[in-house]
């Protein structure tokens, strides 16, 4: 099973199905690592500190935003999830189409919805013309 991206809702009239987002395709490549050319040693990336130079472990980095006064405040994931969203997790259905007349250049990227749960697979299954 994929690994879900994203859980929503999908609504039309006064139908509301939570889903699953999945991307329909995924990208296979050979995972490749930098290496020293001379002699095949692996190249790591480190995270210092330009304060004190030290080595920072990955649990002890957070994120931060510098203020125009050249303060950084630092968020917490807290801070992070109290902020309003640019999108919501609806996706409301206003018509359909029919695929033949969908342009495929149109598409970026390949998704698919799948029911969140055994509950809404009854409803997710539903035929649109069924909902007049």
């Amino acid at each position: 099973m994929p690994n879900a991206i994203a859980k929503m809702t999908v609504s039309f009239s006064l139908v509301s199905i939570p889903v699953t987002l999945f991307a329909a395709t995924g990208r296979h490549t050979v995972p490749l690592h930098q290496v020293h050319a001379a002699d095949g040693g692996r190249i790591r990336q480190k995270r210092v500190c330009e304060l004190d130079g030290a080595e920072v472990p990955y649990e002890d980095v957070a994120r931060g935003y510098e203020a125009p006064d050249g303060r950084t405040v630092v968020l917490t994931h807290d801070d992070l999830a109290d902020l309003p969203l640019a999108t919501t997790r609806e996706i409301k259905v206003l018509g359909f189409l029919e695929a033949a007349r969908a342009d495929p250049v149109a598409y970026d990227k390949a998704y698919y919805l799948g029911p969140s749960s055994p509950a809404a697979a009854r409803p997710y299954a539903l035929n649109p013309g069924e909902l007049h």
